[in-house]
């Protein structure tokens, strides 16, 4: 099994990011109501500029730099942002206990509402978590407006980054437990797991990847190992 300690002491990109992201002001709201008004105010996956300014307001984020306006424009094309990349964003970075939060983000890409997830929307899942917590939040660095921090994190970014598949696959790996799929009751059980316990906010999902270790020989047979 890979090897995750989350209760190791947090670097100062951590910590920056962290604050950067409760700056968003989703944490004054529950990870229910974020996901009742998201869905809301949307239609067909998306969200257009009407919805988005009603979320905006029901939810009271904090939506004035043009810093953030250009990371919240990440998550969307030209017909407008992409619900469930701001679902996921929201869900994590809301208030609820971890069997809420794992049951809204489980519902998110369960779109047939069929209580499972197979490998290929557990993966999407995976991928929608990663992009919006590594790979979207570089763009929110700029928000610091100091050299030596945006340097810290996006360092750190690209660090973490790097174990996007190891950690990707052993992911996938630990829902499905060699089945064909993952029903909601064990997506949830697997949460109270102290493995996973800490994945279901932003800053918990980035040290579950900087911690993660495999050892090579371990990984090409399909064997995780604890280091």
């Amino acid at each position: 099994m890979g090897c995750i300690n989350s209760r190791s002491d947090r670097s100062q990109a951590e910590l920056t990011l962290e604050v950067l992201e409760r700056n968003l002001l989703f944490r004054t709201n529950s990870s229910s109501d974020i996901d009742l008004y998201i869905r809301k105010y949307s239609h067909q996956g998306m969200i257009n500029t009407n919805h988005w300014v009603n979320i905006v307001k029901n939810l009271n984020l904090n939506y004035t730099s043009t810093e953030i306006q250009d990371f919240f424009s990440q998550f969307g094309n030209e017909e407008g942002l992409v619900l469930n990349q701001i679902l996921v964003l929201g869900i994590l970075n809301g208030n609820d206990s971890q069997e809420t939060k794992a049951r809204l983000l489980f519902e998110a890409f369960d779109i047939h509402d069929t209580k499972i997830l197979d490998k290929e929307g557990l993966r999407l899942l995976y991928d929608t978590i990663f992009d919006g917590t590594v790979v979207k939040i570089r763009s929110l660095v700029k928000v610091v407006h100091q050299k030596d921090k945006e340097s810290e994190c996006l360092v750190f970014l690209d660090k973490v980054g790097e174990k996007r598949k190891k950690f990707g696959r052993w992911f996938v790996k630990l829902f499905l437990e060699d089945q064909e799929s993952c029903s909601l009751n064990r997506f949830i059980t697997c949460f109270r797991d102290e493995v996973a316990e800490d994945w279901l906010t932003p800053s918990g999902f980035r040290r579950a990847l900087k911690e993660f270790k495999v050892k090579d020989k371990e990984e090409k047979s399909g064997k995780e190992v604890k280091e």
